[in-house]
């Protein structure tokens, strides 16, 4: 039984805070969770709950024996929020501990090492997909492969670190270690240009790519994206972008019963605004991959610049509205 702390009870956060309680002693920190024991569960894919105890970072600086002699902390906040995360965990653990980055974006080890320059850092890539319904509840409805490996210029993260690891996430999850991992979070990275363009009408996954602006919308910028991995020689061949490709140019085969299912971005978008979700720090990583590699994507970049001005609580567009925004030069 291993010490495990996780930072953030999202949907992948709760996930893993699930399964990986099975086994071993976990702990999970909320910004202002008070200390103390709640049942976190799943269902769809899988159906499990254990007792969590979730505590935060003001409580932890209290009463460090929440965390002290954690071996692994996962970090599963979203990417704006990573620099926050290491400056507070900096403070909090020492040098031995892994920390592993269960988070979009291709930028998070960076971020980690500013603050933890000694720590092991372990990144993964979660393809699988889950949906939050409320603080203790997530829908898991999708059980997809996890992929974990260290980034292409660490030397600190051993095959022992990443191996560690991967012995606690194989006993629930396809895994699959992949070192370097920086080309699957490029891949990944095309992927989440998706939710942003489903947020613009609030509409769940799959379902919203049957309106016919949506769909064209969001082949216009996942095609771009796939552009700008081509001029990197990062592959696109692989089953979970081909599967996406093949729905959006066959788009019969999202005919499915409606399900509550809107990845973390897009839920964040809706939430707090586009300013307030990590839209902007994915997007704007294609983007400044593209204009790294003289690669053109305009649509990219517009919907960046419409996203980010979304307010709180902001009025869904219409499928006449869509249309209107690309004609325009708007979206």
């Amino acid at each position: 039984m291993l010490k495990i702390g996780i930072i953030g009870l999202g949907s992948i956060g709760s996930v893993l805070a699930v399964y990986l309680a099975e086994n071993n002693q976990v702990t999970a920190v909320l910004k202002d969770a008070k200390s103390e024991l709640h049942d976190v569960s799943i269902y769809g894919a899988d159906e499990k709950s254990q007792k969590i105890m979730i505590t935060s970072w003001a409580e932890l600086h209290n009463d460090r024996n929440f965390i002290e002699g954690s071996q692994i902390i996962f970090v599963t906040t979203q990417s704006q929020h990573t620099e926050l995360v290491a400056a507070e965990l900096s403070t909090l653990i020492p040098s031995n501990v892994t920390v592993v980055s269960m988070q979009n974006g291709t930028k998070n080890y960076q971020k980690l090492r500013k603050y933890l320059p000694l720590n092991p850092v372990v990144l993964g890539s979660v393809w699988w997909s889950a949906t939050k319904v409320n603080e203790f509840l997530t829908y898991y409805h999708r059980k997809a492969i996890t992929y974990l490996g260290n980034h292409s210029t660490d030397n600190l993260a051993k095959n022992k670190h990443v191996s560690e690891v991967f012995n606690q996430l194989k006993l629930n999850f396809e895994v699959e270690i992949s070192t370097p991992i920086d080309k699957i979070l490029y891949q990944k990275l095309a992927l989440n240009v998706v939710a942003p363009c489903l947020a613009l009408m609030k509409l769940p996954y799959p379902e919203g790519l049957n309106v016919d602006a949506m769909r064209e919308l969001t082949t216009l910028v996942f095609f771009e994206a796939l552009k700008v991995l081509d001029a990197c020689a990062i592959p696109t061949n692989s089953p979970d972008l081909q599967r996406f490709k093949t729905g959006l140019l066959h788009p019969t085969l999202n005919q499915s019963k409606p399900s509550p299912h809107k990845v973390s971005t897009q839920i964040s978008i809706e939430k707090y605004g586009g300013e307030g979700s990590n839209a902007g720090v994915l997007i704007g990583e294609i983007i400044e991959l593209a204009d790294s590699t003289r690669v053109e994507v305009p649509h990219l970049k517009r919907l960046l610049t419409y996203i980010i001005k979304l307010q709180r609580d902001y009025s869904p567009l219409t499928e006449e509205d869509v249309n209107r925004l690309i004609k325009s030069g708007e979206l």
